[in-house]
C-alpha cells in the first residue's frame, strides 16, 4: 500500500520526530502521573531561591544539589513563574521534556559523528524508549540536564578531534572546552560523579594523545584543570555556605543524604539477593556464598576494583598506541570510552549499596550508541539492550504507579539478574574491542 511505502521511505524522519516530542505528549495525556515528593521539594526550593539565590545553601537546609542542579530545578521553576504545585506537574515537566528533546538532537549528531547508519532513526528510538524519559520529564527530575552535558562533552570531543592535526591550537581548544563542560556537569547532581570517572579519564587521555610534544601536553593539562576549576570558583565566590567547607561542592558532598547506609532503596543490586530486608542496614554483615560480607564496604571495594581494571585497560591500551605512533582520537577510540562510561554506570548500580530506582539513567543511551558504532555487535545484543531499556522504563513506571508492589521482590530480582548478566556480557565486549583496536591500530 502507498501509505506503508511512505512510512518506510520516511521512517527516519518519523521516528526522529516522535522521539523528540513523545515526552511532552505523554505529559499531556497523563498529566498527574509523576513523583510528587520531588516536584514538591523543587517548588519549596524555588520559593527560597526567589528570596536570593546567593543564600540558597544558608536558607534552605534541604537544598542538596550542586549549584547548576539548583539552577535547573529551583531556578527554572522560579524563572518560569511557577508558584503552585499545578505548575510543577504541568509547566515544569514540559520544560524537562524540552531538555529531553535537546538530548535526542545531541545524540543524533553524536551517532552521525560515529558513522552510524540511520542516525536520525536510532536517535529517535532512544528518545522513544521509556528509559530515556520515564525517570526525567515524566518523573519530574533533572537528571536529563546532566545527560545534556555528558552528550555535549562526547560530541564536542569528536568535533574538535576532527579538526586537522596541523592546527596547533586544537589540543588547547579541547582542553578548555571539555574542562568547562566537565565543570558544568559536576555541578548538576551528585549522580554524575560516576560518569566523571570515564569522561575525565577520556579527556586526559585525549589531551596526551593528540599533543605534539610533552610540553604541549603539560600546558594543555594545566589549561584543562584551570577551565575545570574556574566555574566552580566563580560560583563559590557568589554563593554563601558555612565557612568550614572548601567549596559549595564540598558542602553538598559532606551534608548530602547517606543513601549508601541501606541495602537498596527501591532499586536493585547484587546485595538485595542475600538480604532478608532490602531496606536494612548496609553496615550489617550478610552471608554471601558462605562469606560474611558487609555490603557497604564490599560494594565500594568491588566498584573500585572495576574502576581500576577499566582504567588500567585504558592506560595499557593508550601506552601501546603512543609507542606505535598513534596520535589521533577518532571514532573508534570514542566508542571505546562509550563502553567504559556504560560499564562504570552499570557497575555502581549493581555493586554499591543504597541504589535508588532512577540511578541507571545514565546507562542505556551510551551502551546503545556504542553497540550501534561497534563493528561486531550482534543483533541479539542490541535486541536484549532495547528490551532491557523498555523493562527498566516499566520498572520506573511501576514505582510511580505503585504497581511494583503487586510483584513483591520478583521484579527487583528480575532487574538484578538481567543487569548482572548484561554487565558480564558488556565487560567481555569491552575487552574484545580493546584487543581489536590494539591489533588494528585503532582505525578510523
Amino acid at each position: 500500500m502507498t501509505w506503508v511505502r511512505k512510512i518506510i521511505q520516511y521512517k527516519n524522519q518519523i521516528v526522529f520526530t516522535a522521539g523528540l516530542f513523545l515526552p511532552a505528549f505523554v505529559i499531556f495525556v497523563y498529566p498527574d502521573w509523576s513523583q510528587p515528593d520531588d516536584l514538591d521539594a523543587f517548588l519549596k526550593w524555588s520559593q527560597v531561591w526567589a528570596q536570593g539565590w546567593q543564600n540558597i545553601y544558608v536558607n534552605c537546609i534541604d537544598c542538596n544539589y550542586p549549584f547548576l542542579g539548583m539552577v535547573f530545578s529551583a531556578g527554572a521553576a522560579d524563572w518560569l513563574g511557577i508558584r503552585d504545585f499545578d505548575g510543577m506537574i504541568g509547566l515544569f515537566r514540559y520544560y524537562l521534556a524540552f531538555i529531553d528533546l535537546l538530548n535526542v538532537v545531541l545524540l543524533y549528531f553524536l551517532l552521525k559523528t560515529l558513522g552510524v547508519r540511520d542516525s536520525a532513526f536510532w536517535a529517535g528510538v532512544v528518545g522513544l524508549l521509556p528509559s530515556s524519559w520515564m525517570g526525567a520529564s515524566y518523573w519530574g527530575q533533572v537528571d536529563n540536564a546532566g545527560q545534556f552535558f555528558i552528550l555535549g562533552i562526547l560530541l564536542l570531543t569528536a568535533k574538535i578531534n576532527a579538526l586537522p592535526p596541523s592546527k596547533p591550537y586544537r589540543v588547547y581548544l579541547l582542553a578548555v572546552a571539555i574542562g568547562l563542560l566537565l565543570s558544568c556537569l559536576v555541578m548538576t547532581k551528585q549522580l554524575v560523579l560516576f560518569s566523571m570517572i570515564s569522561l575525565g579519564s577520556m579527556a586526559v587521555a585525549n589531551i596526551i594523545l593528540i599533543s605534539r610534544k610533552w610540553t604541549d601536553a603539560l600546558f594543555a593539562l594545566l589549561a584543562f584543570l584551570a577551565a575545570f576549576a574556574a566555574p566552580v570558583l566563580l560560583v563559590d565566590s557568589q554563593v554563601q555556605y558555612a565557612p568550614q567547607y572548601l567549596s559549595h561542592l564540598h558542602y553538598i558532598l559532606a551534608t548530602g543524604s547517606r543513601h549508601g547506609d541501606i541495602i537498596s532503596s527501591y532499586g536493585f543490586n547484587v546485595w538485595s539477593f542475600f538480604a532478608a530486608d532490602p531496606f536494612g542496614s548496609s553496615h550489617t554483615a550478610l552471608s554471601v556464598f558462605g562469606l560474611n560480607l558487609i555490603p557497604y564496604d564490599a560494594g565500594i571495594s568491588i566498584f573500585l576494583i572495576i574502576v581500576l581494571a577499566l582504567t588500567g585497560a585504558a592506560v595499557f591500551f593508550y601506552a601501546g598506541e603512543i609507542r606505535r605512533g598513534g596520535r589521533e582520537f577518532n571514532a573508534s577510540r570514542l566508542c571505546f570510552w562509550l563502553l567504559h562510561l556504560a560499564l562504570i554506570n552499570l557497575g555502581f548500580n549493581l555493586f554499591l549499596a543504597g541504589t535508588h530506582e532512577r540511578y541507571l539513567y545514565h546507562f542505556y543511551p551510551f551502551v546503545i550508541a556504542a553497540f550501534l558504532a561497534l563493528p561486531f555487535t550482534s543483533g541479539r545484543s542490541m535486541t536484549a539492550t532495547l528490551a532491557g531499556a523498555i523493562f527498566y522504563g516499566g520498572f520506573l513506571f511501576g514505582y510511580l504507579t505503585g504497581w511494583n508492589e503487586y510483584f513483591g521482590r520478583l521484579i527487583f530480582n528480575g532487574m538484578g539478574v538481567f543487569h548482572a548478566i548484561f554487565f558480564v556480557h558488556l565487560a567481555w565486549i569491552f575487552a574484545r574491542y580493546a584487543k581489536t583496536l590494539r591489533a588494528a591500530g585503532a582505525p578510523a
